[in-house]
């Protein structure tokens, strides 16, 4: 897998056109393929808002979506991603 995200390409100069370092493009072709499991848990959080909105007929805002996600016992404020 780490050879064909490399071939046919100078590293070098592909870092130089990109602006990444070579350890940066490294530790990239290290890492699996796919999403994190941070990123699972934020798309399927994000769902959930979506289903709790739309089940609202858009009426419900920020405080009604946590306090049903808060009663679906799936997040707390506590375990809520900063931003």
């Amino acid at each position: 897998m780490t050879a064909r995200k490399a071939e046919g390409f100078n590293v070098n100069a592909a870092c130089d056109a990109a602006g990444v370092s070579r350890s940066a493009f490294y530790a990239w072709l290290e890492r699996p393929a796919g999403p994190t499991e941070a990123e699972w848990d934020e798309a399927h959080l994000t769902n959930q808002i979506r289903d709790i909105h739309a089940a609202s007929d858009g009426t419900y805002g920020e405080p009604r979506i946590t306090a049903e996600l808060v009663a679906r016992g799936g997040w707390s404020t506590a375990s809520a991603p900063p931003g």
